[in-house]
């Protein structure tokens, strides 16, 4: 013992014996995370990890008993739910190791649910099909915002944050600085946007800008400048555009989200031949991979694509079409 004590080594037999929901309540308060980070957490905290290991001594946790658990969540939990809880009794195992509460994480080599493809929800519609179907399903007020999601990618929380002192439709750019963030309903600016990279400029298409100014004109600016606010003039919010303008006009969009639309953003840019490094700054992402992995989707005509481009005078000869008549 006095070995140990005198490595650093030392565990107090004692320590492990505290229960997890008040390691759990001392980890939770000294966390410096989001607002909206806190908010996710402590929510499936609440619901879906205390009820299970609450009452649990921190050294009666064991690995069988975490991998138990995440396949029980797994039968009636998103494999994406799954594994955000399972994240939080990771990381609170992780920092009663270095309390030296515990010796070792029961959550090293937990087997986790594969995510599962969300099928056609989010696959991208077409510049075309948004602006012939999508935008004459919507209420005018509502066309340049979709738009913005659209041929900007600007975020829900960077659309409804969005400022005219932002926007410069002479020089076709608008700056994201800052964003809207929803904590316990009640809405706030967030003075940065969701990572150093989302801090940007992002340029305008001509079609982008065309709306924008007739929306500046049809719709008042709204409380500190607002470009999207709602009707009293304050910050829209998202369920209540979701529930009474989304929705409906969903049908149009082949079931496409909101979020999607920023989907399309990327998808359309790679498509024409954008770099991604390119898309990467225009979305705000900090990787690359983040662009290429999640943000970009098979365009409807693919299989066109690849034809032509594999298609070339030079392959006449395989086909015989250079025969003379």
């Amino acid at each position: 013992m006095e070995a140990e004590k005198s490595r650093g080594a030392y565990l107090d037999p004692s320590a492990g014996k505290i229960l997890f929901r008040d390691h759990a309540a001392r980890w939770i308060a000294a966390r410096n995370v989001e607002l909206t980070t806190a908010a996710a957490s402590d929510s499936r905290m609440r619901c879906h990890v205390l009820p299970q290991w609450g009452d649990w001594p921190l050294i009666a946790i064991g690995y069988l008993d975490v991998q138990g658990w995440v396949t029980r969540l797994s039968e009636r939990l998103a494999p994406q739910t799954v594994v955000a809880c399972f994240r939080l009794l990771y990381s609170a195992m992780k920092a009663a190791v270095r309390a030296r509460l515990v010796a070792i994480n029961p959550c090293e080599g937990v087997s986790l649910p594969a995510r599962r493809a969300r099928g056609s929800v989010d696959a991208p519609i077409t510049r075309a099909e948004l602006v012939g179907k999508v935008l004459p399903a919507l209420p005018e007020r509502y066309r340049a915002l979709v738009l913005t999601a659209a041929y900007a990618g600007l975020r829900w929380g960077e659309c409804a944050g969005l400022r005219w002192a932002q926007v410069d439709l002479d020089a076709r750019r608008l700056v994201v600085i800052e964003t809207v963030v929803e904590v316990s309903g009640r809405l706030a600016r967030k003075l940065y946007p969701k990572s150093e990279a989302g801090r940007r400029t992002v340029p305008l298409p001509p079609v982008l800008v065309t709306h924008l100014r007739r929306h500046a004109e049809l719709v008042p600016a709204g409380a500190d400048d607002l470009v999207f606010p709602d009707s009293g003039g304050d910050f829209l919010r998202r369920s209540n555009f979701r529930r009474h303008v989304w929705v409906p006009a969903r049908a149009a969009a082949d079931s496409l989200t909101f979020h999607g639309l920023r989907h399309c953003y990327a998808t359309w840019l790679i498509t024409e031949g954008v770099p991604v490094n390119v898309v990467q700054v225009a979305l705000g992402h900090e990787r690359a991979s983040t662009t290429l992995d999640r943000y970009t989707h098979r365009p409807r005509d693919y299989e066109d694509r690849l034809r032509d481009a594999l298609t070339d005078s030079a392959d006449d000869s395989l086909t015989g079409d250079d025969r003379e008549g």
